[in-house]
C-alpha cells in the first residue's frame, strides 16, 4: 500500500468513526428522553424491539450488529444523569 493509499484509507475510516460517534450521541440523547418520558417500561420495550431488529438484520458482508454495545447503550440510559 502506498503512503497516498494509506492516507486515503485513514481519511475514510476517520470519516466513518465521526459518523458513528454522531449517531451514538443521538441514540444516547433519544434514550435519555425516552427514559424521562416513559421510564423503565419505555426503555425495556425499546430494547426488546432493538434486539429483535438486530437479530433479523442482514448484511452482504456477514457483519452483525454489536448486541453487546446495544445492551451497554440501554444500560447507560437507565443510569441517572
Amino acid at each position: 500500500m502506498t503512503p497516498q493509499e494509506e492516507r486515503k484509507l485513514v481519511e475514510v475510516v476517520n470519516s466513518h468513526a465521526s459518523d458513528i460517534q454522531a449517531l451514538t450521541s443521538m441514540v444516547y440523547g433519544l434514550l435519555a428522553q425516552l427514559h424521562e418520558s416513559q421510564g423503565e417500561t419505555g426503555i425495556a420495550a425499546a430494547e426488546a424491539r432493538t434486539m429483535a431488529t438486530a437479530k433479523n438484520m442482514g448484511s452482504p458482508f456477514s457483519v452483525r450488529p454489536n448486541t453487546g454495545l446495544i445492551s451497554k447503550l440501554f444500560q447507560a440510559a437507565r443510569q441517572p444523569s
